[in-house]
Formats: C-alpha cells, sequence, structure tokens
C-alpha cells in the first residue's frame, strides 16, 4: 500500500477503487458482525438462564398448589376428626363426674380405694389438662381388668404411668387396708392418669 494516497482515491482507476472499498465494507461489516454476535450469545446465555428459573419456578408454584388442594381436599376430614375429638373431651366442672365413674368401675371389680387426688389444672396448648393420682387394692386380675377399662373411656384420658406391687404400705394405704391387703396377698396399683378438657368458655364441637 506504500505511495497510495488516499486523499486522492477519487483519481483512482476504478478497480482499485472498488477493491479498497470493498475491502473496508468486509473489515467493518466483520468487526460489526463481530459486535453483534457477542452481544447475541450473550443475550442468549441470560435468556437461557431466565428460562430455566422460571420453569423452576413453575414447579415449585404447581408443586405448592397440588400441596394446597391437596389440604383443602383433606380440610372436611380434619374439620370432622377434631369435632370429634372435642366431643370427647370434658368441661373441668365435669371432672367430679368424671372421677365418679371411675370409682364406680373399681367397685364393680372389687377394688379398695386409698387415694384419689386429681393434681393442679395445667394449660396445654389450647386445651388444659389434670393429673391425677389414684392408688387401688386388688388382685391382679381385677386390676388390670380394672387399668384396661380406664384406657378405653371415651373422655381423652391418658394413662402417662402406672405401677402394681406387692408392697402394701401404711402410708398410703392406711393400717387396716394395708394389713387386709397382706392378709388376702392383694396387690397394690398406683396409676397417674392425665384428663384433658376445654375451657370453661369453650363449647363442644
Amino acid at each position: 500500500m506504500k505511495g497510495i494516497d488516499f486523499k486522492n482515491i477519487y483519481e483512482w482507476p476504478l478497480i482499485r477503487r472498488s477493491l479498497v472499498i470493498g475491502l473496508v465494507c468486509v473489515v467493518v461489516f466483520y468487526f460489526g458482525y463481530r459486535w453483534d454476535l457477542s452481544s447475541l450469545g450473550t443475550s442468549l446465555t441470560s435468556n437461557r438462564q431466565q428460562e430455566s428459573d422460571l420453569k423452576n419456578q413453575l414447579e415449585t408454584v404447581i408443586s405448592k398448589e397440588a400441596t394446597i388442594r391437596d389440604y383443602t381436599s383433606q380440610y372436611s376430614d380434619f374439620q370432622l376428626l377434631l369435632n370429634q375429638w372435642q366431643k370427647k373431651m370434658i368441661r373441668y366442672n365435669e371432672l367430679p363426674g368424671l372421677l365418679n365413674d371411675i370409682l364406680k368401675m373399681g367397685a364393680n371389680y372389687q377394688l379398695y380405694f386409698s387415694l384419689v387426688d386429681p393434681g393442679e389444672d395445667t394449660k396445654e396448648g389450647d386445651y388444659y389438662k389434670v393429673p391425677i393420682k389414684i392408688v387401688a387394692v386388688g388382685s391382679y386380675h381385677q386390676l388390670s381388668e380394672f387399668i384396661s377399662q380406664v384406657a378405653n373411656l371415651p373422655q381423652i384420658l391418658v394413662i402417662s404411668d402406672f405401677t402394681i406391687s406387692r408392697e402394701n404400705k401404711n402410708d398410703e394405704l392406711g393400717a387396716k387396708l394395708a394389713a387386709e391387703a397382706t392378709e388376702k396377698n392383694l396387690l397394690t396399683a398406683e396409676l397417674f392418669l392425665e384428663v384433658y378438657h376445654l375451657p370453661e368458655n369453650q363449647a363442644h364441637g
């Protein structure tokens, strides 16, 4: 390209001007194409990432929708179960009646009761719990049948712990009952119950 004066390009032969102009156009087109292609590549990568993110979000939404539909379809079953459960709960003022029923059950099995002691009422979430300690004396068969009947009461009642022992202690049974238990070879059972009840201002479901 030595000796070529671009200032007088208009004086060049047509073929030379055409070649130079064509070369310049090719270079400009090439760099323009590379620039545009690089921009498109970046845009394409970004769009692919957005597409992946949108697919993940869509899958999450569909999964949540399915879960919500499942919960909604089970709501009526849960509500029915809750109502049935609440109907089995007593109020605190109904506790004496429940204890009386337990004592009658023990009498049917010819048990001797030395202690029926309700403890302090405590709050358990939306409900309340009353611990009850019961000490009863009888044969193994009588005690096991009684405990089974207590466990199957329709009220919400839990036997948290119980023991059956041959140790007929005077301090728990009193001297007279302890002597009778020893004479008849009876056992002493200690039951720890937990009775759940509704707050006084809450009606049954």
